[in-house]
């Protein structure tokens, strides 16, 4: 077991005891930063709709009860949230959105 994989267990664990709202909190909080730094920082589109698109997931998931899972992996240097408990057509649209990110990204390069 590598040393990431053993302190990202020990932070999970620890951040067990969170609520999952939290998950979702984070994913937002990526969101808007997205939108801000593509709006402001360095303009760019293709960050402007990977935001939208975050903040899109996020708020369809948690409608629709869903349910996300704060995550830190120290080794990789790296935080976020996994989406769980979703119904099949929430999780079609979201990769949906996230193609259609992908894409405006790529088209506007």
């Amino acid at each position: 077991m590598s040393s990431s994989t053993s302190s990202s267990g020990l932070f999970n664990t620890i951040l067990g005891w969170l609520p999952r709202w939290l998950g979702f909190v984070l994913i937002l909080l990526a969101g808007a930063a997205c939108v801000v730094s593509g709006l402001l920082l360095s303009p760019s589109a293709g960050v402007v709709a990977f935001g939208v698109a975050f903040i899109v997931v996020a708020t369809l998931s948690w409608v629709s009860g869903g349910g996300a899972t704060p995550s830190i992996r120290p080794g990789d240097r790296s935080f976020g949230a996994s989406l769980d408990h979703l119904p099949m057509w929430v999780w079609v649209v979201n990769v949906g959105l996230i193609v259609v990110a992908i894409a405006v990204r790529l088209l506007v390069s």
